[in-house]
């Protein structure tokens, strides 16, 4: 593991979307920096010594009901990473990652999701939860199409009465608040379906030299670790049959840390 000290004072100021960029953009220069060393299975961040939830004891996650089932689990949930949000700063409705490569990150993970749910049903024989809107038709306030929002908009609308899944910083202030409440509603909805694993599909948007496939985990759950493994073993397959994409990278484990906390 790679453990990052910030020091010098700096304290995020919750542990939200910025803190969650601000870390995967570091962990993403790392890990592919030990690569070419000796690769790390990820990455722990520290401010001042002290953990995420020294910072922020209410963060501190309820420990799991239990591992990963064997054999085919009951219900999975697909959250396609990101989708627009309203801005409470600039006043509007936008995507949460900039143009990269020529495409939004955000309208790439709907189809991504789309393809995992397929597969997930007709091989697995499981119920899969999207967690972002599929449909073409507008969000009035928005004026985008629904496929377009972040997941916390389609909690929203369905379920009205749990408010503690999609408007989970009720007292917040802050300019990204919705963001950040977009980012937690995914796990929280999860858990609230009793799902028994969550998949965060990215792209990688904010690292142009990325190839191949990175999955996160969380640190310390074995069965988690042994699906990273499988996933990407299957992708390399999968991908190296294409002559363009031979020298992609994959690695032949997954990576751990505190990146992965919200998965």
């Amino acid at each position: 593991m790679i453990i990052v000290d910030v020091v010098r004072g700096y304290v995020p100021a919750s542990p939200g979307a910025e803190m969650e960029d601000f870390e995967g953009g570091i962990t993403n220069v790392l890990l592919d920096l030990a690569r070419t060393v000796s690769p790390a299975s990820g990455t722990l961040f520290r401010y001042g010594g002290k953990d995420l939830y020294q910072l922020f004891p209410a963060e501190q996650p309820v420990p799991p009901k239990s591992t990963f089932p064997r054999g085919a689990p009951d219900a999975v949930a697909v959250s396609a990473g990101h989708g627009v949000y309203f801005h409470h700063g600039f006043g509007d409705w936008r995507f949460q990652r900039d143009p990269s490569n020529g495409i939004i990150e955000d309208e790439v993970t709907s189809s991504y999701a789309a393809e995992l749910k397929r597969w997930l049903e007709a091989r697995s024989n499981v119920r899969v939860y999207r967690l972002r809107s599929d449909s073409p038709t507008l969000h009035g306030p928005s004026l985008q199409e629904w496929w377009k929002l972040a997941a916390r908009y389609r909690l929203q609308l369905l379920y009205p009465g749990n408010p503690e899944l999609w408007n989970s910083l009720p007292g917040s202030t802050a300019s990204l608040r919705e963001r950040d409440e977009d980012i937690r509603s995914r796990p929280l909805l999860a858990n609230h379906i009793g799902a028994a694993a969550v998949f965060h599909l990215h792209t990688n948007a904010a690292q142009p030299s990325a190839t191949g496939a990175r999955v996160f985990y969380h640190e310390g759950r074995d069965d988690d670790a042994s699906l990273a493994r499988n996933t990407l073993c299957y992708m390399k397959e999968l991908v190296s049959t294409l002559s363009r994409y031979k020298n992609y990278y994959f690695p032949q484990e997954g990576d751990q840390g505190a990146t992965a906390r919200t998965a």
